[in-house]
């Protein structure tokens, strides 16, 4: 699966954090990502152009259109424009557009980090490899609780092995290690595990904020923290 950095307005992903727009729209007269490269299920990272980024999200649904007409984008202003947003004056200069994507979006949170990408002029959706994602979300098992670790992807390129500064939920800095088997490990876990009530089925969100840093959270499995 792909990882997705989606570059908008700082009004367009306000409105996102805030439930207002649940649509991200992409409407171009010649073929651009994301039309044909982005699927539900994917994550995407929302960044405020010229700004830094601000929330990531799930795609739960696509819908795309190829030599779509003045009359296809008409009906999709009538029919989602409280869910998408933008002024008259926006939606008239899309009338000639040809390549039309509606990706809906779900479990929208607020995040200040995204993944490393090489910028290019004018482009403002980028399509990344999963190993360049800055976030782990770790399924707990009954093993991980047990003997105090998290597993990390062999593939992950900002989780290489080494010394890890663990900056736990309640504010503790702890001394890890992300070991040859790729394992975070320490006996701190085990008390954290506790103290939360996790259980198998459960997640720890772990987020690469710099070399060797990362944050934890703790989330249940129906994703609330």
């Amino acid at each position: 699966m792909a990882i997705h950095v989606a570059i908008l307005k700082p009004e367009y992903l306000r409105a996102i954090l805030d439930g207002a727009k649940t649509i991200e729209s992409r409407m171009t007269r010649t073929r651009q990502p994301p039309h044909d490269v982005v699927e539900a299920g994917e994550r995407v990272f929302l960044k405020a152009s010229g700004g830094p980024f601000g929330a990531m999200a799930r795609v739960a649904k696509v819908e795309a259109w190829d030599n779509a007409d003045e009359s296809v984008v008409r009906d999709i202003w009538r029919r989602h424009h409280a869910q998408i947003g933008g002024s008259p004056d926006y939606w008239k200069s899309k009338l000639d557009s040809r390549h039309v994507t509606l990706a809906w979006l779900r479990d929208v949170e607020p995040i200040d980090v995204g993944p490393t990408y090489r910028v290019a002029s004018m482009r403002a959706w980028y399509v990344l490899e999963d190993a360049d994602t800055p976030v782990l979300d770790a399924v707990l098992t009954d093993g991980a609780i047990r003997n105090g670790w998290v597993r990390v992807p062999a593939a992950m390129r900002r989780f290489p092995t080494g010394p890890a500064r663990l900056l736990m939920p309640d504010g503790v800095v702890l001394d890890s290690q992300i070991n040859a088997r790729r394992h975070i490990g320490g006996r701190g876990w085990r008390r954290y595990h506790g103290r939360w009530g996790n259980r198998a089925g459960d997640i720890v969100r772990v987020v690469a904020v710099g070399a060797g840093r990362y944050r934890v959270q703790f989330l249940k499995r129906d994703g609330q923290a």
